[in-house]
């Protein structure tokens, strides 16, 4: 028998392997890496862990890493096998940003990870403390230019992330000298914002609706081009007269690059 014929033997049984995989997955548990602790993204990862070990019949076992803009979480998925069992939940931090803001970074979102399917894709609101005197975010402004020695303290779940880049854009346009306060997870940084320990913070409105109809905290402004419907009363930034301080909250998974892609079209049609 020819290398020619040999080699297109192994190359068919390998694909019949693959195929095999596939059909067969998940056969384990499957984990999800939470690049934060507790918070939004938390929560909507084990209603998702819930769903998708529902409908696999296996365990799939949410594994928090948080730390480094969402960094240490991807660093864990970029170095895992590539065969569907250990899968990425990261924000536009993971696979865009954090590359563009740190020089030295752990892992490649290019070359070692593949995406399975974008979730979501939302707009942030700006909120103030229950004790903030600032009930708009042009309030904000002019509050933070006041205040002279005593700046005004924010709070982010990851520097350069999506809930920061925002503030910082707006210190820069306003000429302001803000503080950041750094947090591990959006539960954190509402903690804070409600116990008055921060001024203002940016958050999904999925984590503060109930807490805003509630009186317990202050929305100033939608970081969106238009009003949302979880919070028709609260203006755009835009109508306050700031402009081009929109921010997008987009979540999605990624697997390991080199994932057999059956696989990750089974976990795509599944998470959604």
């Amino acid at each position: 028998m020819s290398f020619i014929s040999k080699a297109g033997i192994v190359l068919g049984l390998l694909g019949a392997h693959l195929a095999c995989a596939a059909a067969d997955f998940p056969s384990q548990p499957v984990t999800i890496v939470v690049p934060y602790s507790a918070g939004q993204i938390d929560v909507f990862t084990r209603a998702l862990a819930k769903g998708l070990t529902d409908e696999w019949k296996h365990p799939v076992i949410v594994d928090n890493r948080a730390g480094g803009n969402e960094a240490v979480g991807a660093d864990v998925v970029a170095r895992a096998a590539p065969t569907g069992y250990t899968i990425l939940i990261g924000t536009e931090a993971s696979y865009v940003l954090n590359p563009l803001l740190f020089k030295k970074l752990s892992y490649n979102p290019q070359t070692q990870l593949a995406p399975v399917s974008l979730l979501v894709r939302a707009p942030l609101v700006f909120l103030a403390s229950p004790k903030s005197a600032a009930n708009s975010m042009k309030e904000v402004v002019d509050m933070a230019k006041s205040r002279g020695r005593d700046p005004v303290r924010y709070g982010s779940s990851g520097v350069g992330g999506v809930t920061h880049l925002p503030y910082a854009g707006l210190a820069r346009d306003h000429g302001l000298t803000l503080i950041h306060v750094l947090y591990k997870g959006g539960a954190a940084v509402m903690q804070d914002l409600l116990a008055g320990h921060i001024e203002s913070a940016l958050l999904g409105a999925g984590l503060v609706s109930e807490s805003f109809k509630a009186g317990k905290l202050k929305a100033l402004a939608v970081s969106a081009p238009k009003r949302i419907s979880a919070l028709p009363n609260v203006p755009t930034i835009e109508e306050q007269g700031i402009p081009d301080i929109n921010a997008i909250y987009t979540l999605g998974l990624a697997v390991p690059v080199g994932t057999p892609q059956d696989v990750i079209d089974k976990i795509a049609a599944t998470a959604r």
